[in-house]
């Protein structure tokens, strides 16, 4: 998180454009080591079809 408040932006648009990359990098290309090594978005897309199928074995 340190690149937002090292950074000075000229725009809002740049800096929304920059929290929207950190975003993306941290849920979808980043692995997580207390995830096993998984990506956030993986593990939670995991998660729901692990439930949605619980719920359909009831």
């Amino acid at each position: 998180m340190k690149e937002f408040y090292l950074n000075e932006y000229q725009a809002i648009s740049e800096l929304i454009t920059n929290v929207d990359d950190y975003i993306e990098f941290y849920n979808h290309r980043r692995s997580h080591e207390t995830l096993k090594y998984k990506k956030p978005m993986d593990a939670y897309q995991e998660s729901v079809k692990l439930n949605q199928e619980k719920r359909c074995s009831i």
